[in-house]
């Protein structure tokens, strides 16, 4: 395998044993994928798990603007953030657990890149 580091073993283990510190309450997931690489069904795996309950079409705990094909929405975010907010949900209790799309970091998308990319 060509280990470099001399706790290279150690490190490989600790990435299989590391215990979950996931709190939905606390944190906040987003996951920026290049474009073939996979992450379309990453994003499909985050729907079914952390965006559950689905409402319509979309799923509850994905913040709107998240394509799991697609660049993501800012303007589509923050219009669904300050409807709730105006509705008097406070920020704390935004239902949003997660979100994802495509990033265009490879310079091959030059002026088609996101524009968080």
């Amino acid at each position: 395998w060509n280990l470099t580091a001399p706790n290279a073993v150690e490190l490989l283990e600790k990435q299989f044993y590391k215990e979950n510190d996931w709190d939905p309450k606390r944190d906040f997931f987003h996951f920026h994928h290049l474009y073939k690489s996979g992450g379309t069904s990453m994003s499909g795996v985050i729907d079914k798990t952390i965006g559950l309950p689905r409402k319509g079409k979309n799923f509850e705990g994905v913040l709107p603007g998240s394509y799991p094909s697609g660049d993501f929405n800012h303007e589509e975010a923050l219009e669904d953030i300050n409807r709730l907010l105006k509705q008097g949900m406070k920020r704390e209790e935004l239902p949003y657990r997660a979100s994802y799309a495509h990033t265009g970091l490879r310079p091959v998308h030059g002026p088609e890149k996101t524009r968080t990319g």
